[in-house]
């Protein structure tokens, strides 16, 4: 079963500022900070009690760990260990947590990178924000000592959503220097001799907004720091553009050669008009919401919490059992003379056309009894191809 532990929706995340509000006033526009005087607004989110059990778990990858002291990263070889396994003479690195919390207390910046996909209550609020948002969203978490600065000023290129866990920090806003910045915008510097156009501190179950380009730092209170940096990677109007080259790789007139020999003005001009009436059809055809949000579909990672449950629990279904689809999961459809075909979090089913008025109900958002299961199937047929999509990801088992 999945987890049915509410999660931040983004509503309760800004407020008391609306939704229409939000986007309206601060949105890629201002920054905002709210203070809420409530230290445990985010206990449902992350606590410490969840990052100490992640510090517990063993043999922890260094791959999504980082280590900041006085604005470099420390080496991992000074906070990981070499682990060799007797049984297939094979060796790989972990994190050492004892060397890696000793950096913390010697003043150190610990930083959690996709720690959505680590700790459960993040990946429920995560999950929820890219039901909403419909783009991918992460989650970074920063763990300062007292008086300790991580990065030093920079700027995103995605807006970011900072919650205040434990303490307080101290954030340094500046200017914006390229307006509206993508991955590849050149990163910003000199800003550590700039005075900050404004400075914020934070406290526990405070929010704040900083949008994307904005340079910002961050040094932490007395005593030590945790926040949460969750960045809403959504697309761009460039990203259409790429969507609808791969749409374009699926016309077979522009898989073909460009011509070869156009050397004079005529040649090149009706070349050039030729083109762009065969992208104007391409782009008449095209739905570019549809192609952004199946492509967010069949990219958006899998949720898997409550997987090993219902797979335990799979040999019991009856027919009045009650199932139904993961309510963050994203999902995509294609058609063609004879076959279904549904993707998502980088899955792929495939079913027989016909079966299509069975998908009904598996494709929707209500719970269902096996049963309910539309067409002139048996109740054994309705059961396995339930365990089928359960076994994908797909749905989720509510009771048996």
């Amino acid at each position: 079963m999945s987890d049915n532990k509410d999660s931040l929706t983004f509503a309760r995340l800004i407020s008391p500022v609306g939704v229409e509000e939000f986007f309206q006033t601060h949105w890629e526009q201002s920054p905002l900070r709210l203070s809420r005087d409530v230290t445990g607004f985010y206990d449902d989110t992350l606590s410490v009690g969840d990052i100490d059990r992640y510090f517990q778990t063993q043999h922890i990858s260094p791959h999504f760990l980082g280590v900041l002291k006085d604005g470099e990263y420390c080496p991992p070889d000074q906070w990981t260990e070499v682990l060799h396994s007797v049984r297939n003479n094979a060796s790989e690195r972990i994190v050492d947590i004892k060397k890696l919390l000793g950096l913390f207390n010697s003043g150190a910046t610990l930083i959690i990178n996709a720690a959505e996909a680590a700790i459960p209550s993040l990946t429920g609020c995560c999950r929820e924000l890219e039901r909403e948002w419909e783009c991918h969203v992460q989650a970074n978490i920063y763990i300062t000592p007292s008086q300790g600065q991580g990065f030093a000023p920079h700027f995103d290129a995605h807006n970011v959503f900072i919650l205040q866990i434990h303490g307080s920090k101290t954030w340094s806003l500046f200017d914006v220097p390229f307006p509206s910045p993508v991955q590849t915008t050149p990163v910003a510097d000199n800003y550590k001799q700039r005075e900050p156009t404004k400075t914020l501190e934070l406290q526990s179950g405070d929010l704040l907004y900083i949008p994307r380009g904005t340079v910002h730092s961050a040094r932490a209170g007395k005593g030590p720091s945790i926040h949460v940096t969750v960045g809403t990677m959504v697309r761009h109007w460039s990203t259409l553009l790429r969507l609808l080259a791969n749409t374009a790789d699926k016309n077979a007139s522009f898989r073909s050669l460009l011509p070869h020999g156009l050397s004079g003005e005529s040649e090149h001009a009706s070349f050039n008009a030729a083109f762009r009436q065969q992208l104007q059809e391409l782009i008449a055809q095209t739905d570019f919401l549809k192609i952004h949000n199946d492509h967010f579909a069949e990219k958006q990672r899998a949720d898997i919490r409550g997987l090993f449950s219902d797979l335990l629990q799979a040999g019991r279904l009856t027919p009045d059992s009650v199932v139904c689809r993961r309510p963050s999961l994203r999902y995509s459809v294609e058609r063609n003379d004879q076959w279904l075909i549904i993707r998502f979090a980088g899955e792929e089913i495939v079913l027989p056309l016909f079966l299509e008025s069975s998908m009904l109900k598996m494709l929707g958002a209500t719970p269902f009894k096996v049963r309910e299961i539309e067409g002139n199937h048996s109740d054994v047929a309705k059961l396995e191809m339930v365990k089928r999509f359960i076994g994908a990801g797909f749905l989720t088992i509510i009771s048996t």
